[in-house]
């Protein structure tokens, strides 16, 4: 069987907007409103001509704000993909409807509340998208099973959310997963392959997200919740929210797979969708990742992909030359820095220190100081010296969400930049100081590595299996032993410019001197 994964449209009427069309959107903003309407009805004209394929999966943030024209256009769009023969079976998420009475505009102002979708609203806009299909159905959370074909099943999967508020948190009850136990049961009594779809993903796509992200970005208990869906016989999953294009897996304590497939949004950096092939017999998964591609707007030609790519770099490097001046410039990368100002403020001079070295820092520099942790030789060296590090930290946020990392454990960016971390971490060690709690890992290397190299499955074109186990490609982890030098002479250095205890060393150096 072979069908579409698409996910956070974030769809946007032209009619919410006040004003020039073209201005849609803050400057900031990384989801591209104002081409939404374009891209969205591309990518669906494209689907339609596909003869080989007949179903489309939808996981969540189909409009960007939820406003009721943006939902009734979006409707007619999905209604025309169905005239052309193919099935849809879509979910609504956070971005779909509003618990808060009001929707903001470009100019910052707030729409008028009958504008608003309520949550209930925004599944009953879908319900003939999936809904109005299933064999069965979760009452509490509007979770249904659909009949794909013959022998594969899809359940659209939806948590609860912990409260009616922003970054509460979302969670599967226990009666959810007594029901989702039943299908997945009833799914192999009847010789069928389970399969499903949830906005927020189960997995983390990377360690950083996982660390930036914040409670409203992951279901609670969501290594345990995979390890069960594994057990049952759910073995892939497909999710988006994160806008990071990734496939993720794991081997649950009982030996069976869970893999997890992330699409980033069509409207977002990097405008990909997916399509995908799955063979009943053999549990194969075949994965293609396909490009936005080209709109045409107002008689010009735009490739999405770069349209997006440049909105989104853009955001980066300015936010560290700012951050020389103000550490709150760190919160628009959103997550859980948006809620952190007054965290911020308070290491502001440590902060905006360590940016304006940042900003001029240079690889060389970086590889006089790790020169055993990189193996590298001076002339070795030379080709990279004077690249910035700045820009190479952009890449590896937009690597992060493109899913494209491009530098191996061989390539000299990667000895000199690890090799730096494997220095810190020796630091963190030496200092005694525990980061798994922030972190979620048990080291920086960890956290930052999976930024640089790809050890796992291949986040655009692969292929595997669901029944047998894949594991990552090990290697080689830089080591450092320096943490203790440092710690000691910043130690002493501290003492000696101290203007309390350079006396008292003072004293005791002449009572050694002339006891």
């Amino acid at each position: 069987m072979k069908f579409y994964h698409l996910t956070d449209l974030h769809y946007s009427s032209k009619s919410v907007w006040k004003g020039n069309s073209w201005d849609m959107g803050k400057e900031e903003d990384a989801v591209l409103a104002r081409y939404s309407e374009e891209i969205v009805k591309k990518v669906i004209d494209d689907i339609k001509i596909d003869k080989d394929v007949d179903t489309v999966i939808i996981t969540g943030d189909i409009t960007n704000q939820g406003g009721k024209d943006s939902h009734k256009e979006m409707v007619e769009i999905l209604r025309s993909l169905t005239k052309s023969g193919k099935k849809v079976y879509a979910m609504v998420a956070s971005h779909d409807f509003k618990w808060d009475p009001y929707i903001i505009d470009d100019k910052g102002n707030r729409l008028a509340s009958d504008d608003i979708t309520t949550e209930e609203e925004a599944y009953a806009y879908y319900k003939e998208f999936g809904f109005n299909q299933a064999i069965s159905y979760d009452k509490h959370t509007s979770s249904y099973v659909v009949q794909l074909n013959d022998k594969i099943r899809y359940v659209a999967v939806n948590p609860l959310y912990s409260n009616k508020k922003v970054n509460s948190g979302m969670y599967f009850s226990d009666n959810f997963m007594l029901w989702i136990n039943e299908q997945a049961d009833k799914a192999e009594s009847d010789g069928c392959i389970l399969i499903g779809g949830v906005h927020y993903p189960i997995l983390t796509p990377s360690p950083v997200y996982k660390m930036i992200g914040g409670v409203d970005c992951f279901i609670k208990d969501s290594s345990e919740i995979a390890q069960q869906f594994a057990d049952m016989g759910i073995n892939l999953f497909f999710a988006g929210h994160t806008h990071i294009h990734s496939i993720n897996n794991m081997l649950s304590e009982k030996g069976n797979n869970f893999f997890q497939v992330t699409t980033s949004a069509l409207t977002s950096y990097p405008t990909f969708y997916r399509k995908i092939e799955i063979d009943e017999e053999t549990g194969n998964v075949k994965i293609n990742s396909i490009e936005a591609g080209n709109i045409l707007v107002d008689g010009h030609t735009i490739n999405v992909k770069e349209a997006a790519k440049n909105n989104f770099i853009s955001l980066i490097e300015p936010v560290v030359e700012k951050m020389q001046y103000d550490a709150n410039a760190l919160t628009v990368i959103g997550g859980e820095m948006e809620n952190k100002g007054d965290v911020l403020k308070k290491y502001n001079f440590i902060i905006t220190k360590s940016a304006k070295f940042l900003y001029k820092l240079k690889f060389g520099k970086i590889a006089k100081y790790v020169k055993k942790e990189s193996g590298l030789k001076k002339n070795e060296i030379a080709s990279v010296k004077d690249k910035r590090v700045l820009p190479f930290i952009a890449q590896l946020i937009a690597s992060l969400y493109d899913g494209k990392q491009e530098y191996n454990p061989e390539s000299k960016e990667y000895k000199i930049f690890m090799g730096m971390v494997a220095v810190l971490d020796s630091i963190i060690k030496s200092l005694h100081i525990n980061i798994e709690k922030r972190t979620h890992t048990k080291d920086l290397y960890d956290l930052i590595e999976p930024l640089l190299y790809n050890a796992g499955l291949d986040n655009y074109t692969c292929e595997f299996n669901l029944k047998t186990s894949c594991t990552n490609n090990q290697i080689y982890k830089i080591k450092s032993k320096k943490g203790w030098k440092i710690v000691t002479i910043a130690s002493l250095c501290a003492i000696l410019f101290s203007p309390i205890l350079l006396p008292l060393f003072l004293i005791i150096l002449l009572w050694f001197k002339f006891k």
